[in-house]
């Protein structure tokens, strides 16, 4: 097939009205149609899911592509093949496990991002707008929560939302306003704390503390997976609602 044709083909395809993990079910190809994927025997499933939300993101113009339904499938997928390793690993907690996940690996990725910022978002619209309460900021403890503030109030911008971002340090700086809370955030405002992944929750109850120490309002708090490890229980236990766009369940993890 000639590039042109393979261009237009690409096309073509993203007129069609699936999902794109539907789409990648559908399609089978036995040899590489499309230019600009690498040369291999059988398209691999992830690779032509890639493809195609970059020749998306090419195509279509940026209030369209950035107002796209939320993905849900092709970011499990992502976090699959990117983020999900197993060995013998100490946690963040003191915990050992056998399993990690480096969600670094899809936060600081340009797909991963976007996605990661629509499933946020979208909850957020879905559990608060509704109810005329919609937080006014998003953030949590540096530096694994700040990709995922910048891709949610990125998201949030192209769809019209109004939105800050926060982000809580460790420790203090040690100069200039020697502040632990950094963004645009006040007394009164009404916040989310967010957080690429959850085991007993300390990280994000570390982060609640300080900004509450701001008399700001936490409203909840939302993180893209949960291990199932005592995490939720510690935030609803103290008055937290909790949210997770995953939990370790969804990849064949008991």
């Amino acid at each position: 097939m000639s590039p042109n044709r393979a261009t237009w083909v690409a096309r073509t395809l993203l007129e069609v009205p699936l999902s794109l993990s539907s789409l990648a079910e559908t399609l089978q190809f036995s040899q590489p149609i499309f230019p600009r994927l690498p040369i291999f025997t059988t398209c691999r499933r992830t690779e032509l899911l890639s493809f195609l939300v970059y020749e998306r993101l090419a195509f279509f113009p940026v209030k369209a592509r950035m107002g796209a339904m939320y993905d849900r499938e092709l970011l499990r997928s992502l976090i699959i093949e990117k983020s999900l390793k197993f060995g013998d690993f100490t946690l963040a907690s003191g915990k050992k496990a056998t399993y990690y996940l480096d969600c670094r690996q899809i936060t600081l990725d340009s797909i991963g991002a976007k996605l990661i910022g629509e499933g946020i978002l979208a909850y957020l619209q879905q559990e608060y707008l509704q109810q005329s309460q919609m937080p006014q900021a998003v953030g949590g403890m540096a530096i694994g929560a700040d990709p995922i503030t910048a891709a949610v109030i990125t998201v949030a911008a192209y769809q019209n939302v109004p939105l800050k971002g926060f982000m809580v340090r460790k420790q203090s700086k040690g100069h200039g306003t020697n502040q632990f809370v950094e963004g645009p955030i006040a007394a009164n405002d009404r916040v989310v704390i967010i957080e690429d992944v959850v085991t007993t929750g300390g990280s994000s109850l570390g982060a609640i503390e300080r900004v509450e120490a701001l008399g700001v309002t936490v409203a909840g708090v939302i993180t893209i997976i949960d291990r199932l490890e005592g995490g939720r229980e510690a935030f609803e236990s103290k008055g937290y609602a909790f949210h997770s766009l995953f939990t370790v369940r969804d990849f064949g993890i008991s």
